[in-house]
């Protein structure tokens, strides 16, 4: 198997100045990752050669490999949901003073995805 693994994120950040003071944000940020997963397979130089001879001659019942590599889509998987928490500060340049506070919390779960993906990945092992 192969596969790539993309994350997708939403942040935004936001700065203001209002009089003496320098406030910004940082909104809570949530990443979501997911797998795109193909079964993989390459087949030997022989098996390769050999199909395409028996293919040549068998009047369009075989079709050619064109490649030595074979692929087969499993599909798209959301793996896991990262939550980041926002923060907020604010800078008082007259009395040389800051504030800051976290906006959420920090979690990590899985996936709507996984629990099928498993079973999916289940269905091709041989001892099942």
């Amino acid at each position: 198997m192969k596969g790539n693994l993309v994350a997708t994120t939403n942040v935004a950040i936001e700065l203001r100045g209002d009089g003496p003071n320098l406030s910004g944000s940082l909104s809570q940020t949530i990443i979501d990752t997911t797998f795109d997963i193909s079964l993989f397979l390459i087949v030997s130089d022989d098996v390769f050669k050999y199909w395409n001879k028996a293919a040549s001659w068998s009047f369009g019942k075989l079709k050619p490999m064109a490649s030595k590599e074979l692929t087969y889509p499993v599909g798209k998987w959301q793996i896991f949901r990262i939550t980041l928490p926002g923060y907020s500060a604010t800078f008082n340049m007259a009395k040389a003073t800051f504030e800051g506070k976290v906006n959420g919390s920090f979690s990590a779960t899985k996936g709507a995805d996984v629990d099928a993906l498993i079973k999916k990945i289940e269905s091709y092992l041989p001892w099942k």
